[in-house]
């Protein structure tokens, strides 16, 4: 995350060297203030067990005025309060709290170079740069420090040494949010985009529970799991993918 002057990181310049590694499928804050509320959540690369990706942002708080901006992969939508925006390349978007343009010359996260992004530009100045990919998206969150703020992206403190990944991933902020916690909303709702009917996961409603293993029988309108051993399906507090 990047000041909008580029006078500092909210990590550091030396982001490969200080980046945050995130293993644990769910949803985080990136940005947690009073004012700006920005979450990620992560699933579990389908090729590569122990690495996840980042497969949807939602973006709330005091500073979009209760309205919530969600930008998910190629294979999901990007939506404000729950309409679809930006469906197709060369689409734009705006009212009196965001602009944002889906186009094919907006700058690559990864590397800098040009090609297909969502360029947002919201209010106290934040600006998001976001690349969808089917699998995953890429994104650089510009804004000015917040009193108070914390998250995975920092707390933005003048301190980078507090920002490293054990450090960092133990602040509360920095954790996997509740259910209830979610911007993105609950399982019945939003869950089913990531996943088939066929699919392997394990499922619990309470994070002291153990884990069931189970098979997604139902993605539309609520998600659904019938665990190993059982004769019927239901819906689940906490779904995440099984390992191959």
């Amino acid at each position: 995350m990047q000041h909008p002057n580029r006078e500092a990181f909210f990590r550091t310049r030396n982001w490969k060297l200080d980046e945050v590694n995130v293993m644990d499928e769910g949803t985080f804050w990136l940005v947690k203030s009073d004012d700006v509320q920005i979450q990620g959540r992560y699933m579990k690369n389908t090729s590569a067990a122990n690495w996840t990706n980042l497969v949807s942002l939602a973006l709330g708080g005091p500073f979009l005025e209760g309205n919530t901006f969600i930008i998910q992969t190629l294979s999901g939508k990007v939506t404000w309060n729950g309409e679809e925006i930006l469906s197709h390349m060369g689409s734009e978007f705006s009212n009196n709290l965001i602009s944002a343009k889906y186009h094919t010359d907006a700058e690559i996260v990864k590397d800098g170079h040009r090609g297909p992004g969502i360029e947002i530009s919201l209010p106290h100045s934040v600006k998001l740069m976001v690349n969808r990919w089917k699998l995953g998206l890429a994104a650089k969150i510009q804004m000015c420090s917040v009193s108070g703020q914390d998250g995975q992206c920092g707390n933005f403190n003048g301190d980078h040494h507090d920002d490293v990944q054990g450090i960092l991933m133990a602040r509360l902020p920095s954790k996997k949010l509740a259910e209830n916690e979610h911007l993105h909303g609950g399982a019945a709702t939003n869950k089913h985009a990531w996943y088939s009917i066929g699919d392997r996961v394990k499922v619990r409603d309470a994070d002291t529970d153990t884990w069931l293993m189970g098979t997604v029988t139902a993605v539309s309108p609520v998600l659904k799991v019938e665990p190993d051993y059982y004769d019927q399906s239901f819906p689940w507090t906490y779904v995440e993918r099984a390992a191959n």
